[in-house]
């Protein structure tokens, strides 16, 4: 962990004037971050003027800067007491800490490029809360040059805001303690009895999933599986996310049902599964659906069906048990933990322009610690969050509580304050009734559905899905649902109305070194977002009600489904549209730093920006030449909402296609997407000019004086 290194005679003089400081459990490093009477030999960069993020954006604004270096290891201080550097540490993942270890250790030796500096650094900007950084960069000795970069960054927030928020309770050990128990307890209570939305949906005792597992509720009893038929059909139940992984626990298979309607083994259940059973008890629940034991994992058909009634299954449960921090199913939901990290660090500030008290909070810390928990990267996930009225997440470190009009967690039991921020993904999502009809809440909700779809959109396509042909079936309870608000067909992730601003999607990598692809099985047609894998972007932005701006008319479009539920997977699709189209004096100059992203040149002067699906090492020219523009509006965006019309630039947004290579010689595919913000009528001039490939090709079309001719394609 490193050597305790001796104090310099400016640190231990430093260190005496303090001993009445509020500060005195911080180490000398914190300390001189935070004290006005810090001499100047400790700090690189005295108080000063600095140019940070928000001040350049701001010239106006002035920010100030205290920066210090030091050799130490955060974790020796972090041992020594200082509860701010154990924050800091727990910050650093572990691969982070054992490569500045090694380096540390290199240090030692006086080598070539071998000096250990960790930089602390504490911003003042203006009136937003101060950022305490860490700023360390390891040599390339260690590790490659593109991951040399460590940063740990930590919020201040004003006491006075936080301090009714904050826990000052007795934390314990465990997330299986009391304490921890008696703040969960309180939410759940607070919810049954005063939030109406949450309870919308449980209104009256919700018919039972076709399978649960029966815990039972007075004495010891073993689990076993519990069926429709063998009775009870309408009691209150829970449901359990979790991480799969790569380990494969118990399965309900056609060949043990009738062995785990008699009773299951508790060695034999995986410990999260263990776990989520102790909490469905104490929570007084005598039933738990955990989809490995409930849906017949050897079933095609038992599959297909249970799929289809997701939304059923999640939205009807009395609470979600979200085992977050665990990777499997082995990891459990309880964990041990140092109670020190749980409740908040106060720290007192005496220079710059708002001196006083203030807790010090992780950066994005609900994005983090719930949204990018291990168990939310999955997509299959995220309609189990939304779906369900109200989820307890047992966490890395603490608990965390998410209903559709709270979100709270042990460090901020009454709630996470707003200041700190996150994202709440059940308070927007729709809520319908039994007889299908959106709530008077809800109502003004309907009118934006389309616009919270392509969130939706976003978020789930954000996650990863283990089999890629779950693409549509792991959204589709979401879809069932949006479907009785927004009263339209669905088609492949999309919807009828409104299509064709749904064509104009764009596709970004799910990692910085994870391509673009489509699947090599068919899962969608190519002008659905759903034929992807990335994280899907603009998956339904209406720009206008009324389609004043569209440049394409939908002719026809049909979806051929693999079964009969109408949200699931799908085996085939074609698109009907017609509208003008260019290609002579169309090139597209890629990116060098960002593959996929292209200039789009008109007649060799710049005319936009053009994303292409799929990444390829080598895209040959000549794929350029065989692109075909089909522009889908025509538009001034921004203009309503900003109000004003001088600043809003013209904008042709549209679709790349490519000859399909099939019989029909106007049927083509979807390979990108673009955006013209200049040489727009240079655009309409190469529409009027196309149709030297009309004969050979026969597309049919008609005459538009504005536009050139407008051909009637199929997109498939």
């Amino acid at each position: 962990m490193g050597e305790k290194l001796p104090a310099s005679a400016a640190e231990n003089k430093f260190l005496i004037k303090q001993i009445k400081n509020k500060n005195i459990k911080l180490c000398w490093k914190c300390l001189a971050l935070f004290s006005a009477e810090c001499p100047r030999e400790l700090v690189t960069k005295k108080i000063e003027e600095a140019a940070t993020a928000r001040t350049r954006r701001h010239p106006d604004e002035k920010g100030l800067l205290r920066e210090l270096e030091t050799s130490q290891l955060i974790e020796v201080a972090a041992a020594e007491g200082c509860p701010l550097c154990l924050l800091l540490l727990d910050l650093l993942s572990g691969a982070e800490r054992e490569a500045m270890r090694e380096h540390w250790e290199c240090s030692k030796e006086q080598t070539k490029h071998s000096k250990f500096v960790i930089k602390h650094s504490l911003y003042l900007e203006g009136e937003l809360p101060p950022l305490l950084a860490v700023n360390y960069e390891l040599p390339s000795l260690i590790v490659n040059k593109r991951e040399r970069e460590v940063k740990a960054l930590v919020q201040l927030y004003p006491a006075s805001d936080l301090e009714s928020l904050a826990n000052h309770r007795r934390i314990d050990k465990s997330t299986c303690s009391e304490s921890s128990w008696a703040i969960a307890t309180e939410w759940i209570d607070d919810c049954v009895a005063n939030h109406r939305t949450c309870n919308y949906s449980i209104a009256t005792t919700p018919a039972l999933p076709t399978r649960v597992i029966d815990v039972g509720l007075i004495g010891y009893i073993a689990p076993r599986l519990h069926t429709l038929t063998q009775g009870t059909s309408n009691a209150r139940y829970v449901t359990l996310s979790h991480c799969w992984g790569s380990y494969m626990p118990l399965r309900l298979l056609k060949s043990n049902i009738t062995s785990m309607k008699q009773g299951i083994l508790l060695s034999q259940v995986p410990q999260t599964f263990q776990d989520a059973m102790v909490i469905a008890r104490r929570l007084g629940v005598r039933y738990i659906w955990i989809d490995s034991l409930c849906i017949i994992q050897d079933s095609e058909e038992d599959w297909r069906e249970q799929s289809a009634l997701m939304d059923q299954v999640y939205f009807n449960s009395f609470c979600n048990i979200a085992a977050a921090h665990a990777s499997d199913s082995r990891g459990g939901c309880f964990i041990d933990r140092n109670p020190e990290l749980i409740a908040p660090v106060k720290v007192h500030l005496n220079w710059g322009p708002q001196p006083g008290a203030y807790y010090c909070v992780k950066c994005y810390f609900w994005t983090v610690n719930v949204s990018e928990a291990p168990l939310n990267r999955r997509a299959w996930v995220y309609q189990e969050r939304l779906l369900a009225p109200r989820t307890l997440y047992f966490g890395e470190t603490q608990l965390y509580w998410e209903c559709r009009e709270k979100m709270a967690c042990e460090a901020f039991p009454l709630q996470i304050p707003f200041q700190i921020g996150g994202t709440n993904a059940k308070v927007n999502f729709p809520l319908i009734d039994g007889g299908g009809r959106a709530s008077r809440m809800q109502t003004q909700i309907a009118s934006n559905a389309y616009k919270l779809w392509g969130r939706i959109v976003y978020a789930y396509t954000s996650g990863a899905l283990s089999r890629e042909s779950d693409k549509l079936i792991a959204i589709s309870g979401i879809a069932a649902r949006m479907r009785e608000v927004v009263d339209d067909e669905y088609l492949a992730g999309m919807w009828r109305r409104h299509l064709a601003y749904q064509l104009l999607w764009q596709v970004r990598r799910l990692e910085k070194h994870v391509p673009r692809t489509r699947p090599l099985e068919y899962r969608a047609p190519t002008w659905s977002w759903a034929s992807m894998i990335g994280k899907v972007e603009h998956a339904c932005d209406i720009h206008y009600a009324d389609h004043r701006d569209l440049t394409v008319d939908i002719l026809d479009v049909t979806v051929e489904l693999s079964t009969e539920n109408p949200f699931g997977e799908i085996k085939g699709g074609h698109l009907r549209a017609r509208g003008s189209i260019a290609k002579e004096g169309m090139l597209l100059k890629e990116d060098k730093s960002n593959r996929g992203s292209y200039s789009l040149l008109i007649n060799g002067s710049f005319g936009g920006l053009a994303l292409l699906d799929v990444d390829s090492e080598e895209v040959e020219a000549a794929i350029y030449k065989e692109i075909y523009y089909l522009p889908i509006c025509y538009w001034l965006p921004d203009m309503e909402t900003t109000g004003r019309i001088d600043t809003a630039l013209p904008r042709i947004s549209g679709i790349l296609l490519r000859a399909s290579g099939g019989a029909a010689h106007d049927e083509f595919v979807r390979v990108g997407q673009f955006d013209i913000f200049s040489q727009e009528e240079a655009f309409k001039q190469a529409c009027c000019q196309f149709g030297g490939e009309i004969e050979e090709m026969q597309i049919e079309h008609e005459r538009d004086n504005q536009w050139g001719n407008r051909y009637t394609v199929t997109i498939v």
